[in-house]
């Protein structure tokens, strides 16, 4: 077990009035849940309809892949597109430990993924819409934009 590592994860949700927000960790293409080998129901059981978290500790192999999903949505306005991210994470026991928060989101002031990781791709739904505009706007400027017909 020598070219493994300890990663904690961290996912559940959270809704009130004001916003509400889902975290969601998967591993290698199995996303883990309340069921999940070794999970603990950690938040206060009387509120498990508004806020329900769950912590693991997970012992992972070198490359193994972890994606971290947050979705944020703001009453009133909608989903709050710099909080709402899609991060992509490589176990690798060479490198140092990380903690992985995003804003406001989780579960007391605990991180949301913690240990020996590589980030492979970290981005918010803002930074996604961006750089559809920066490609859009490419495609001008090259002259390869489709033409639109009505």
């Amino acid at each position: 077990m020598d070219d493994c590592a300890t990663i904690f994860a961290l996912f559940g949700f959270r809704k009130s009035f004001k916003e509400g927000y889902v975290v969601k960790v998967t591993v290698d293409d199995r996303e883990l849940s309340g069921s999940s080998e070794g999970a603990q129901f950690v938040s206060n059981p009387a509120h498990r309809g508004r806020e329900s978290w769950w912590a693991v500790n997970l012992e992972l192999p070198h490359g193994a892949v972890i994606k971290l999903e947050t979705k944020v949505g703001v009453a009133g306005r909608g989903q709050d597109s710099d909080r709402t991210v899609e991060n992509w994470y490589l176990v690798n026991p060479d490198y140092p430990i990380i903690e992985v928060r995003v804003p406001k989101v989780g579960f007391k002031q605990y991180p949301l993924l913690k240990g020996k990781l590589e980030t492979i791709s970290s981005k918010t739904q803002q930074e996604g819409k961006d750089n559809l505009i920066e490609n859009l706007l490419s495609e001008v400027e090259d002259g390869t934009q489709k033409t639109i017909e009505k």
